[in-house]
């Protein structure tokens, strides 16, 4: 009868100990999930990283790019402007050359004829 009774008292410590030992397999199954979770994600922002330098560099190299398309236009239009200003003054120094040669024809007068 004493066994019994043992053996009763023994149940209920060795359901609560077999419970816990549930509860700590199950939280700690949790845990291990939320931790591939957290990898997981870590893994994926790190080739977001990846992914992001590599499009950064793409936009630098684009941007230095159209920096020296920049410059070079600009080289143009300075070029295009001083040959402009050269040729305006070709043809006010043209002007002034036949202006100085009228002169010349009219002080020689008929000399200048033959």
């Amino acid at each position: 009868r004493n066994r019994k009774s043992d053996e009763r008292n023994l149940q209920p410590v060795a359901s609560t100990s077999f419970a816990k030992n549930l509860v700590t397999q199950r939280r700690q199954a949790a845990e291990q999930a939320d931790l591939w979770g957290l990898q997981r994600n870590l893994r994926e922002l790190r080739e977001t990283a990846s992914d992001t330098t590599a499009h950064l560099r793409l936009i630098q190299a684009e941007q230095q790019q159209m920096r020296q398309d920049a410059n070079q236009l600009i080289d143009n239009v300075r070029q295009l402007r001083a040959a402009s200003d050269a040729r305006r003054s070709a043809e006010a120094a043209e002007v002034e050359l036949e202006r100085a040669l009228r002169q010349m024809r009219t002080r020689l007068g008929p000399v200048a004829a033959e």
